[in-house]
């Protein structure tokens, strides 16, 4: 099984993370998924909790769409 696992990214705009399947990058999301518009996460906890859903629903075989719904479950700050 390939190891899967992600690392926070942060420029002058805010936090996004990677998600890497064995070693090499899979998603890079500099910005907060499912909104309009491009802004960055606010926090890295904010942007690795996503990051962590993410995973958990690669590695569950389902596609690794983040929604709305999903964000206001994670009490993402937007």
């Amino acid at each position: 099984m390939l190891k899967v696992e992600s690392l926070p990214l942060h420029d002058i705009s805010g936090w996004g993370y990677e998600i890497l399947v064995g070693g090499k990058i899979f998603i890079h999301q500099q910005f907060i998924p499912a909104i309009a518009g491009k802004k960055a996460f606010l926090t890295k906890e904010d942007a690795m909790k996503t990051a962590s859903l993410v995973i958990k629903k690669l590695v569950g075989n389902q596609p690794p769409a983040i929604t709305c719904n999903d964000l206001d479950s994670l009490k993402i700050s937007l």
